[in-house]
C-alpha cells in the first residue's frame, strides 16, 4: 500500500494537528484521517476512544472496539506518531467536534480516501507504521523487536506469548534511524539524496 501524500511526513501530520488544536482549521475529512492515524484507529473508533487513569496508569480507557467485552478495565498506552500528550490534546479537540460537523467529516473522509486509492480503513495500518518511524526517528526502535512492540503498542493489541523470534530480533540495525530520517524530508531532498546513493553505489560496484 502506498503512503497517501498527507502521511509521508510526521512533521506535516504534526502541524495539521497542532493547528486544529489551537482552533487555527476547521474539522473536516483530513480531520478525521489525522485522528484514525494518530490513534492508529479503526473508522469506527473515532468517536469512542477515550484517554483516563485507572489507577497510576493513563492511557486510552475506552472506545477500542473487536475486544468482545474482554479487557474492560484495561489501559492502553496511547503509541503514537505524535507522542501522548498532542495525541491526547488532539482527541479533546476533536470531541468538541459538532454531531453535524462529524458527520460531514465521516462522508468527506469518503471521498478523500478515495481519492488517495485507499479504503478509511487502511489509515490504521498507516498510523501504526508511522508510530514505529516515530520510535525509530528517537533511538528507541533500533531493531525488530523493539520495532514490533512499538507497532503492537499502537494497535492496542495484546502482547503475544515469548516465542523464539525474539531471541532474533534483537539485532540493531545502523541505518534504521538514517533511513526514517530520508522519509521525512521533502520529496526534491529525498529524491536527490537516493540520486546521491544511486550514484555512489554505482561507482563502488567492482567492474565485471
Amino acid at each position: 500500500m502506498d503512503v497517501p501524500e498527507p502521511f509521508r511526513r510526521i512533521a506535516d501530520l504534526r502541524t495539521r494537528v497542532a493547528a486544529f488544536v489551537a482552533g487555527e482549521s476547521a474539522p473536516s475529512g483530513q480531520t478525521l484521517a489525522d485522528v484514525l492515524i494518530v490513534f492508529a484507529a479503526r473508522p469506527g473508533e473515532a468517536d469512542k476512544l477515550e484517554i483516563g487513569e485507572r489507577g497510576a496508569i493513563k492511557g486510552i480507557t475506552a472506545g477500542v472496539l473487536k475486544k468482545n467485552g474482554k479487557d474492560g478495565e484495561a489501559v492502553y498506552a496511547v503509541v503514537s506518531a505524535l507522542g501522548q500528550d498532542l495525541a491526547g490534546q488532539f482527541l479533546a479537540a476533536w470531541k468538541t467536534v459538532s454531531v453535524r460537523d462529524r458527520l460531514a467529516a465521516k462522508k468527506d473522509l469518503t471521498t478523500i480516501t478515495r481519492i488517495w486509492g485507499i479504503v478509511p480503513r487502511d489509515l490504521r495500518a498507516i498510523g501504526a507504521a508511522l508510530a514505529v518511524r516515530a520510535v525509530i526517528l528517537d533511538g528507541t526502535g533500533n531493531n525488530t523487536g523493539q520495532q514490533r512492540e512499538a507497532l503492537r503498542g499502537a494497535l492496542r493489541h495484546q502482547p503475544n506469548r515469548a516465542q523464539a523470534r525474539e531471541h532474533y530480533e534483537r539485532v540493531n540495525d545502523p541505518l534504521a534511524r538514517f533511513s526514517a530520517q530520508i522519509a521525512e524530508l521533502s520529496e526534491a531532498d529525498r529524491t536527490r539524496i537516493i540520486a546521491e546513493v544511486d550514484r555512489l553505489a554505482t561507482a563502488s560496484t567492482p567492474a565485471a
